[in-house]
């Protein structure tokens, strides 16, 4: 999951440069993914690792707070499907419309008499 998100927070700062979404569309969807990197980082040193170390060694009891624990990835985890899910949503979307110049119209197919 580290890899995915770092690997589409830098493809997103690489196509917002190349003007093929809205200034608004690029920010969010960079804002979306940077938010989405801060969750899993809070989640990993918050929640997973002592969650990890409650379950360790295997077979061992699990303390009264594994529950709690258990209960707050699931729904940080699912707020990070969410974010992530939405971003696709956006990167997949239709692009910027380009409007067409004088050199395209004069070219075009449906300008020929």
């Amino acid at each position: 999951a580290w890899v995915l998100l770092t690997g589409s927070f830098i493809s997103s700062l690489i196509l917002s440069t190349k003007k093929i979404w809205s200034r608004n569309k690029a920010n969010l969807i960079i804002a979306l993914i940077m938010l989405s990197l801060a969750i899993s980082v809070v989640d990993y040193f918050w929640i997973y690792t002592p969650l990890e170390s409650m379950i360790t060694p295997a077979g061992s009891p699990r303390p009264a707070q594994f529950h709690h624990y258990h209960q707050a990835s699931k729904y940080i985890n699912s707020v990070n499907i969410l974010l992530a899910l939405i971003a696709a949503i956006l990167v997949n979307g239709p692009l910027l419309s380009r409007m067409p110049t004088s050199s395209d119209a004069d070219g075009s197919v449906t300008n020929v008499k």
